[in-house]
């Protein structure tokens, strides 16, 4: 079971073809940071780039994103 927070369909659609991809996957953070968004306008959007930068910028991502974070390209549903 999940709950969806001030969320709209494209959102819930999204998510649904995550689980599709890999049945593990328990959360999947929404946010609109302004200084990440700025980022994807002049930064390499390569996965490992990003996530280095995010950590050298932004120390406590390191802790809440061990692993790193994905890129994902943006589309229309």
């Amino acid at each position: 079971m999940f709950v969806l927070f001030r969320t709209d369909m494209q959102d819930l659609k999204l998510y649904l073809e995550f689980l599709k991809i890999d049945p593990t996957h328990r959360t999947i953070i929404h946010t609109h940071p302004a200084h990440v968004i700025a980022m994807t306008f002049i930064h390499e959007l390569e996965d490992r780039h990003f996530t280095q930068s995010l950590w050298e910028m932004c120390t406590e991502c390191i802790v809440v994103f061990p692993e790193g974070v994905g890129i994902i390209p943006w589309m229309v549903l």
